[in-house]
């Protein structure tokens, strides 16, 4: 098994997709961010990725409308991750229930890099 995956980053929070890009790097994996939901959707017809780290709140595409667009798209779908500032507010919605993991913000980045290994199978 690769030690290195390839993790697409949704967030239309600039220092929050650099920052957690940079330590997903530093970890050794393949980072694409994107500002959007609609350019996260364009980077994911372009390549495959073993797994999506999406936020719910953003402006043109949600995170939900996000997810049911990989789930639709892909027979085997990326890993996805939610992260958001709204967590306790969406442990009940269909959408992010389909997703694999859902984390609050904010996120201590060591223990969240460490976490995303572990839950992509890299120790």
């Amino acid at each position: 098994m690769s030690m290195s995956k390839t993790i697409l980053v949704v967030d239309d929070e600039e220092d929050v997709r650099e920052l957690l890009a940079h330590y997903l790097r530093r970890a050794g994996h393949d980072v694409v961010g994107a500002k959007s939901g609609q350019e996260g959707l364009s980077f994911l017809r372009l390549q495959s990725f073993d797994c999506v780290i999406t936020d719910i709140a953003m402006p043109d595409t949600s995170g939900q409308d996000l997810i049911k667009a990989i789930k639709a798209g892909n027979k085997v779908p990326p890993k996805i991750i939610v992260l958001s500032a709204y967590s306790d507010m969406l442990e009940e919605d269909p959408c992010i229930k389909s997703a694999d993991k859902l984390v609050s913000k904010p996120v201590d980045l060591k223990s969240f890099v460490k976490d995303v290994n572990k839950f992509l199978g890299v120790v």
